[in-house]
C-alpha cells in the first residue's frame, strides 16, 4: 500500500515539473494544477501520519503526552496543511497568477513529506528486522549475554 501510494504522489510530482517546464496545457490550467498539488500534499502528508503513528516523536509540536505520535500531532499537521491551503485559495481568488508558484510550494511539501514517511517505513523494517533477530523461533526474547552470566563474573572479567 504504502509503495502504491508513494508512486502515485512522485507520478503527480513528475507530472507537475513536466506541466511547468512549459508545456502549453499547463499555461491554460494553472489552478487545475494547484488543485492536483493540494490533492497531493494532503496525501503525502496522511502517509507520514500514517507512518508516524504510534512511534516516538522528536518534533515537540507534534508530540502527544506520551511522547509519542498520536491524534494530537495528527491534528496539528491537518490544521498545517489546511490553513496553508486555505490562504493560498484565498489569495488565489485575488491573484490567480500565483497558481504555478503556489503548485511548486505545494509540490515541495510534497516532497518532503512523501521522503519522510519513506524515512520512517525503512526504519520501521530496519526495526522490525532486528527485533525479529532477538526472537527464539517459538516467539520468546532472548536474553543479551550479558545478563546470562552471574554478576561476580561480571566484575571478575574486568
Amino acid at each position: 500500500m504504502m509503495r502504491g501510494a508513494l508512486t502515485l504522489i512522485l507520478g503527480l510530482l513528475v507530472t507537475h515539473a513536466n506541466a511547468g517546464a512549459g508545456m502549453k496545457s499547463a499555461n491554460k490550467y494553472p489552478k487545475k494544477i494547484w488543485w492536483v498539488t493540494v490533492a497531493a500534499v494532503v496525501g503525502a502528508t496522511l502517509l507520514d501520519a500514517r507512518s508516524s503513528w504510534g512511534k516516538p516523536e522528536l518534533n515537540p509540536l507534534l508530540r502527544g503526552p506520551n511522547a509519542r505520535f498520536g491524534g494530537t500531532g495528527l491534528a496539528v499537521k491537518i490544521g498545517a496543511v489546511g490553513g496553508s491551503c486555505t490562504l493560498q485559495w484565498l489569495a488565489l481568488r485575488k491573484h490567480p497568477e500565483l497558481a504555478s508558484r503556489f503548485s511548486g510550494i505545494n509540490g515541495g511539501l510534497t516532497s518532503l513529506f512523501a521522503g519522510v514517511a519513506w524515512r520512517n517505513e525503512i526504519q520501521s523494517q530496519a526495526l522490525r528486522q532486528r527485533t525479529a533477530r532477538l526472537l527464539h523461533p517459538d516467539g520468546q526474547l532472548q536474553q543479551p549475554l550479558f545478563l546470562i552470566r552471574p554478576p561476580d563474573e561480571l566484575h571478575a572479567s574486568r
